[in-house]
């Protein structure tokens, strides 16, 4: 006999005192025990292969959940309804059986007219049932028999292909994808608009001359709304290298988050402020980037708003100073000096001079405009300094200015970065260079109130940029 476990009945019907039965519920009483030789006497003399006993579960149910499959052939050719569901949980057989691990009932049911398209009580349907339940083998059975592979969720709008991408289960994400599964189909946005004009969130400070939030300034910044997730962004999310690589096609979603930029971001993704951590694989997320570059994602593909925070890593929302969109993944690798990604996408044809749409360079990134303390990602001090000195190569200006005014020496000085510093004043960064509200370098080594963080001295580099003003025979200011 094979036995199976479905936790569904086991808490919803075993547990709870049966009723007494009348004559006609015998046979389904004899299932709900076990008693298959019972079950086959009364189905031989006449019993009604579709009656229901307690709980108004019918005879297969039972049977099903016993994994008694001789006695569930005999009650399928007897007549038995595979799709008739009980009163109380509608679950069906085929729900039974997908919730285990035996195929050959799922079969056995399928090839006596189990509907795999039939919908269960929470909207699901058998398909995304065994998307998250991981056995192959169903999926396989289930799109043989005609289950529809890009069948959507009522309400939240997800697949079995976006549930497969999110658990990284790549033999179902390749069935199903050769099945005819919509890659670039997404989850169902769910909620309003509900703008933020740049520098309105309520109850935070922003600073003089300061910009958050997004473009174009007549909208500003969005909180995220639920839903516009994709396979590829469920994956590229999970660290799962070879079921990204598996979807070819996927597109951006409304904040123009590509896979490719979502993978470079995640593998760079801020800190927890509460623990200095973001706990992601970085390799693995080097191995997703070089997947998707691989099958042809577009490397200079820029975001389109500013993207929604993860509030659960950052307590007081998202502190950066300065309006990103418009970044491509190169400028988001810079920001982290993350060396390797981009040289990776430079290699894949990335123009390194794309900047955000209010002007901001992959060079004033890595130098430190747009760095917050206790939540920007960075991989080091030397790695920010060789990420400089490698767009400088490349032949960016280092006294380019962003809309704000602000250059890359604004951002070295802020940081406190000495190296840098020292590095763009060489090659002729201009040590008087003034932001739109007139602030000098020095001046932001003196400390600017940003977003929430009070104005902090440097003193280093404060004493660093007064005597290369003086030797050069510039006002300290």
């Amino acid at each position: 006999m094979n036995v199976r476990v479905s936790s569904a009945l086991l808490s919803l019907l075993l547990l709870v005192e049966p009723p007494l039965v009348n004559a006609k519920q015998e046979l389904a009483e004899a299932a709900r025990i076990g008693d298959m030789d019972t079950v086959e006497q009364l189905l031989a003399g006449g019993g009604d292969p579709n009656d229901t006993g307690t709980f108004a579960t019918p005879v297969l149910h039972w049977v099903v959940h016993y994994g008694e499959l001789a006695t569930a052939i005999r009650l399928l050719e007897a007549g038995a309804d595979p799709n008739l569901r009980n009163a109380d949980t509608l679950l069906t057989p085929l729900s039974l059986a997908l919730d285990g691990t035996y195929p050959a009932m799922v079969k056995v049911l399928l090839e006596h007219g189990a509907n795999p398209n039939d919908k269960l009580a929470d909207g699901d349907t058998p398909l995304m049932l065994t998307a998250r339940t991981g056995i192959t083998e169903f999926t396989q059975l289930l799109l043989e028999h005609g289950a529809e592979p890009d069948a959507r969720h009522e309400e939240f709008g997800y697949s079995a292909l976006m549930l497969a991408a999110n658990a990284g289960d790549l033999a179902a994400v390749k069935l199903l994808l050769a099945s005819g599964a919509d890659p670039a189909a997404a989850t169902t946005r769910i909620g309003t608009e509900n703008w933020i004009k740049p520098n309105g969130q309520p109850g935070f400070g922003n600073g003089v001359g300061i910009i958050r939030g997004g473009t174009p300034a007549d909208r500003g910044r969005r909180d995220p709304l639920q839903g516009g997730m994709t396979a590829l962004l469920y994956a590229a999310r999970h660290d799962h290298v070879d079921v990204a690589a598996a979807l070819l096609d996927a597109g951006a979603d409304w904040y123009g988050r590509t896979p490719l930029w979502e993978a470079v971001n995640v593998r760079n993704l801020y800190v927890d402020d509460s623990t200095l951590e973001n706990g992601v694989d970085r390799a693995a997320m080097l191995e997703v980037i070089r997947a998707l570059l691989d099958k042809g994602a577009e490397v200079n593909a820029r975001t389109k708003e500013t993207p929604p925070f993860r509030n659960f890593m950052l307590g007081v929302g998202s502190l950066e100073w300065v309006d990103f969109t418009g970044q491509t993944p190169f400028l988001t690798a810079a920001l982290a000096g993350d060396m390797t990604v981009m040289k990776l996408l430079l290699e894949h044809g990335a123009d390194p001079f794309i900047t955000t749409y209010q002007g901001t360079s992959a060079l004033m990134a890595a130098a430190g405009v747009n760095w917050v303390i206790y939540q920007t990602y960075t991989e080091g001090p030397q790695q920010l300094l060789d990420a400089v000195k490698f767009c400088h190569e490349l032949g960016m200006d280092v006294n380019q200015a962003n809309s704000m005014g602000l250059t890359a020496l604004h951002g070295a000085a802020n940081r406190g970065s000495l190296d840098i510093i020292g590095f763009l004043t060489e090659k002729g960064a201009k040590l008087d260079a003034l932001d739109k509200e007139n602030r000098s370098p020095l001046d932001w080594a003196k400390g600017v109130f940003l977003a929430t963080h009070p104005a902090e001295e440097k003193p280093e580099a404060m004493a660093m940029i007064t005597d290369l003003l003086q030797a050069g025979g510039l006002p300290p200011r």
